[in-house]
């Protein structure tokens, strides 16, 4: 499955789940992958290292983020839209840590949806 695949299922999974956020907390050789449900973190699945590393490019890159900056937070959005043509608006906040860099996915709902405009 694509990363690009991986990323929007795991969006519509939380979803669906009515989650608010899908928290990546990276470990030494595989990342614990959190939904925020009613303010508390429930543990979903543990994917390897390597398979987060292409997530998080595949976001950073989606959200215009830097993807050279590993030091510093980072903040970006996109929009999303599902099969069932609901649309979602998602920010992404990226923190630094020792060895590795922190994921936080913020899915708001449909009247939260904002169209960006390029300049």
């Amino acid at each position: 499955m694509k990363i690009s695949e991986q990323v929007t299922q795991l969006i519509i999974e939380a979803n669906s789940l009515s989650a608010s956020d899908i928290h990546f907390h990276p470990l030494e050789t595989s990342v614990k992958i959190y939904y925020r449900m009613v303010n508390k973190l429930k543990f979903q699945r543990e994917i390897t290292i390597n398979n987060y590393i292409k997530i998080l490019r595949y976001i950073k890159f989606e959200t215009r983020l830097d993807l050279s900056i590993t030091r510093y937070p980072q903040d970006g959005a996109f929009n999303l839209m599902t099969e069932e043509n609901n649309k979602l608006f998602i920010r992404v906040s990226t923190i630094p840590l020792v060895d590795h860099e922190s994921l936080v996915i913020r899915i708001l709902p449909d009247e939260e949806f904002n169209e960006f405009i390029d300049i």
